[in-house]
């Protein structure tokens, strides 16, 4: 019976995700990200109210999302480890919850510790109001996380960062 009502939910209540650097914004980026709340993937919903999703559709957005960004941006050792991390609390704790699978709520649990130890004992961790500041100061205009796409941002900072290093090497010369 739970099946039928989920495929009428999943028929009547049609959510569309976000599944690329190319679309998602980037506050839903990160509040994914901090949260492991796959709702932010859901396109032009209010987040604050409930609504009916997929989890296991807003899973595989999540998953395109991050093949995208590790398409276009690359990433270093540390955040695909990371990454994995949090794939795993996401797909052990959508386990635990459709199947109730006692070992996957461990595995969840587990993992969550990992990743948050990982976030503790990072020594360089980038600001983001910062990096927002930099680019509205180098660029001239106000960022607009909640529309602004990953890929836009992340372009910016890396534009930006390859013209502070001319403008270094510059002096040196």
């Amino acid at each position: 019976m739970k099946n039928i009502v989920d495929y009428i939910k999943k028929k009547l209540f049609k959510v569309e995700f976000y599944d690329s650097v190319e679309n998602i914004p980037i506050y839903n980026y990160w509040k994914t990200e901090e949260t492991g709340e796959l709702k932010y993937l859901a396109v032009g919903k209010d987040y604050e109210k409930a609504f009916f999703y997929d989890p296991a559709e807003a899973l595989k957005a999540w998953d395109k999302v991050n093949k995208s960004y590790l398409d276009v941006f690359g990433v270093s050792d540390h955040y695909k480890d990371v990454l994995m991390l949090q794939r795993e609390v996401v797909l052990n704790d959508y386990i635990w919850h459709t199947q109730r699978e006692p070992i996957a709520k461990v595995y969840a649990r587990e993992a969550q510790k990992q990743l948050d130890s990982m976030k503790k004992d990072e020594s360089v961790q980038v600001d983001k109001n910062d990096q927002i500041f930099m680019i509205e100061k180098e660029m001239g205009f106000e960022v607009d996380i909640k529309t602004m796409t990953i890929k836009k941002f992340y372009s910016y900072i890396k534009g930006i960062n390859k013209l502070a290093k001319k403008i270094n090497n510059g002096k040196k010369a």
